[in-house]
C-alpha cells in the first residue's frame, strides 16, 4: 500500500518540481488532504507547518538549523536527492525521527567556538590573530566564518558581526 504524501513548498516552481519526481515513484501517493508524511520545503518566512493535520508525520528539507523541530525528520537541502527523499518520506511514515542538535548551540544553531570567532572579528581581529588567541589554524578560523555566512546567509563578515550583535550574542 502506497504511503500518501503531501508536498508543501513556497516557490511554485520547487513544489511543482518535488511532485512531479515523487509521483512518479511506486510506493508513494501524492494527496493534498489525509497525508501519512508531508514534505515541507520552506523558502523563507511563512508558516508551512500550519496547514499540516495533526498526527502527519514531518519531513523538513533545509540547511537552516532553526527549522527543525522535535518529531521530525530534518533533510538538510545540500543534501537533497531523489534517493534522499524517498529514504527520509520511508523514515517519517516508520517513526525514525532526526535527533535534536545537542543543546550546545545558541538558538540561531552558533556555537560557542562560532560565537568565540565572531567576538574577536567584532574586536578587529584579523584572522591570524583570532587563530593565534584561539590556538587554530588559520585556515579552521577561515572554515569557521565560511560556515556561518552560508549557514545563517551573510554576506561577509561585516554582516556576521552585526547579526551577532542584533542578536544579543556578543
Amino acid at each position: 500500500m502506497p504511503v500518501r504524501v503531501v508536498v508543501l513548498a513556497a516557490d511554485p516552481f520547487v513544489l511543482a518540481g518535488v511532485s512531479a519526481e515523487l509521483s512518479e515513484k511506486p510506493g508513494i501517493r501524492l494527496v493534498e488532504h489525509g497525508a501519512e508524511v508531508a514534505v515541507v520545503l520552506p523558502d523563507g518566512p511563512g508558516d508551512l507547518l500550519a496547514g499540516i493535520d495533526p498526527g502527519t508525520r514531518v519531513v523538513l528539507v533545509s540547511d537552516d538549523p532553526r527549522w527543525g523541530a522535535d518529531g521530525m525528520v530534518l533533510l538538510p537541502r545540500r543534501k537533497l536527492t531523489t534517493a534522499s527523499l524517498l529514504r527520509a518520506i520511508s523514515d517519517a511514515e516508520h517513526g525514525l525521527v532526526t535527533p535534536r542538535a545537542p543543546r550546545s548551540r545558541t538558538p540561531d544553531g552558533l556555537s560557542r567556538r562560532e560565537i568565540a570567532v565572531l567576538r574577536l572579528l567584532a574586536e578587529g581581529r584579523a584572522t591570524a590573530e583570532i587563530a593565534a588567541e584561539l590556538a587554530y589554524a588559520e585556515r579552521t578560523v577561515k572554515n569557521i566564518v565560511s560556515g556561518v555566512l552560508a549557514r545563517l546567509d551573510l554576506r561577509n563578515r561585516t554582516h556576521a558581526v552585526a547579526y551577532a550583535v542584533r542578536a544579543g550574542l556578543i
